[in-house]
């Protein structure tokens, strides 16, 4: 069967892009400083593992302390549920900053539907600075 017109296209996130897309966030909420290792793969890297389950598409951890942080994206898993990688990068990096602006980020549902919505928003005005967009 045909796709429609407003069916998306899966677009699978490169490592190369990805470590572009964390940059310009890092500009754009001012954590230039900080150290963030990017993990694009279809697992979870040993680290996360405990707390993923099957279900589990992207996690990041981070020290406000040191500055640093981690962020795991899985282009399969984001494929098999429908999601946009790159929205699920910046949600990710939106965990990263909310203690460094006052967040207490402990998981709700309340705080993970906001960091959803930034994420998409701001995959969509990454994407539209870009060239060739």
């Amino acid at each position: 069967m045909p796709k429609s017109a407003a069916t998306p296209t899966f677009t699978p996130l490169a490592p190369a892009e990805a470590r572009k897309a964390v940059r310009w966030f890092q500009r754009q909420m001012g954590i230039t400083d900080w150290r963030i290792k990017l993990l694009i793969a279809d697992e979870p890297p040993p680290r996360f593992v405990k707390n993923a389950d099957l279900q589990t598409i992207a996690m990041c951890s981070h020290s406000l302390e040191y500055k640093t942080g981690t962020v795991w994206v899985s282009n399969s898993r984001c494929k098999a549920d429908g999601s946009c990688p790159m929205e699920k990068l910046f949600h990710e990096m939106m965990h990263l900053v909310a203690e460094d602006t006052g967040i207490q980020d402990h998981a709700s549902f309340h705080k993970e539907f906001v960091w959803h919505r930034l994420g998409a928003v701001l995959a969509t005005a990454y994407c539209a600075e870009q060239p060739n967009a």
